[in-house]
């Protein structure tokens, strides 16, 4: 019944689409396959490619395992530098040694020429390390200088903690090594979060 209903209304002039319909179909859908194709080469690209030779222990070596792996990193080493145990002679000497063409506070193995008890891998991350990833990790200091501990001790008027840079530098230009940075203040127990 509801087939009779349809005949009922077919025009036998229609017989599909015009060839102006059909040219702009073909182009719309080439334009979408296009576009489609130039995304997922932008997202490879940044993501990186994933074969045999750039996996650590499994783990795919691309930009955003590396970024995280880097974040790991640098939130560890801002717990240590943090502590009211690595004195503020300590933080002066990392900031003003030199390895290598690296600039000044820069290092790429941190733990073994800073001398601070950090582990220099990540087991859960494939013992990554931020020197074999081509990140060398710097420390840097800003304007708000820190007061010595024994000021910050006392409470005087003037005493505060210094805020300071931790950033992981990549030594070559890519869109797929982009540098990071953390921020902590130290000693932590006089820092007000």
């Amino acid at each position: 019944m509801i087939f009779n209903n349809s005949r009922k209304n077919f025009n036998p002039h229609d017989s599909g689409m015009t060839v102006i319909e059909m040219i702009v179909a073909i182009y719309m859908l080439v334009l979408f396959l296009t576009v489609s194709v130039l995304i997922t080469e932008l997202s490879m690209r940044y993501l990186g490619k994933n074969d045999d030779n750039s996996k650590v222990s499994g783990i795919p070596r691309n930009a955003i395992n590396d970024q995280y792996n880097l974040s790991l990193f640098l939130d560890r080493y801002a717990a240590v530098l943090s502590q009211p145990s690595i004195s503020l002679s300590k933080i002066s000497s990392i900031e003003s040694s030199k390895e290598g063409d690296l600039p000044l506070g820069c290092s790429f193995t941190p733990n073994l020429s800073w001398q601070v008890p950090v582990s220099s891998t990540i087991p859960s991350a494939g013992n990554w390390t931020p020197g074999g990833s081509g990140y060398a990790i710097c420390l840097r200091s800003t304007p708000l200088r820190e007061s010595s501990l024994s000021e910050l001790i006392e409470n005087n008027a003037n005493a505060k903690p210094g805020i300071y840079f931790l950033l992981g530098l990549n030594n070559e230009i890519s869109t797929t090594k982009i540098p990071l940075r953390k921020i902590f203040c130290r000693p932590s127990s006089f820092c007000n979060y």
